[in-house]
């Protein structure tokens, strides 16, 4: 199957994370894979092995978002380089998922824009949770946190994190709860000494 540029077009569009394969040097050079999250590959190399480790590593560039070059031998081997791997990755930014309208918020935004996160605080008290209050934020949303998760859970993946700033046991731990379900690649919650026991304890009676 030959990759066709209008699948790319279409995936990127579609802003669906998506890595385009080049050789780029050696045996097959200018021979194209595309791989787009959730659909079939297209393209293949001449070489069945070669093919096969480079699908691997693409699905692991396209998994980091990070576009990079690799070094191979000409059947796959990795000690005796002769095919040279472009992994071009075009992939939406990670996103951080930040719950809790609080001072830390602002902050933690606001590094989190500089890193290219797309940030999105939640809060289900409307008086905290605006876009005035977070200006460097790309989105606020007024619900509560578990209820956010649930919705969008099942799109983040391991680039992705989430942050539970509530210090709120009835909010932090259904958001904990939910968040373990997704396949973020970091939850993290923050509070004192003594919340940070008392979430502990509630999250082992939640299992």
């Amino acid at each position: 199957m030959e990759v066709r540029f209008e699948a790319l077009a279409q995936a990127l569009r579609e802003r669906r994370p998506t890595v385009l394969v080049t050789i780029v040097d050696g045996p097959g050079t200018g021979t194209k894979l595309l791989i787009v999250d959730g659909a079939d590959p297209a393209g293949e190399l001449e070489d069945p092995r070669l093919d096969r480790v480079v699908r691997r590593d693409a699905v692991a560039a396209l998994t980091s978002g990070v576009t990079t070059v690799r070094r191979y031998g000409a059947h796959g081997e990795t000690n005796q380089p002769a095919v040279v791997v472009s992994f071009e990755v075009h992939a939406p930014p990670p996103r951080l998922l930040i719950f809790g309208a609080v001072d830390f918020t602002d902050a933690l935004s606001k590094v989190a824009k500089v890193l290219g996160y797309h940030v999105t605080v939640c809060d289900a008290r409307e008086v905290f949770a605006t876009a005035a209050r977070f200006p460097m934020a790309d989105e606020v949303v007024v619900d509560w946190p578990h209820r956010l998760v649930d919705k969008v859970g099942g799109s983040l993946g391991p680039r992705d994190a989430i942050c539970v700033l509530t210090h709120d046991a009835k909010f932090d731990v259904p958001a904990i709860v939910a968040a373990l379900r997704t396949k973020a690649g970091y939850v993290g919650a923050m509070g004192s000494r003594r919340t940070t026991e008392d979430r502990a304890a509630r999250l082992k009676e939640q299992g």
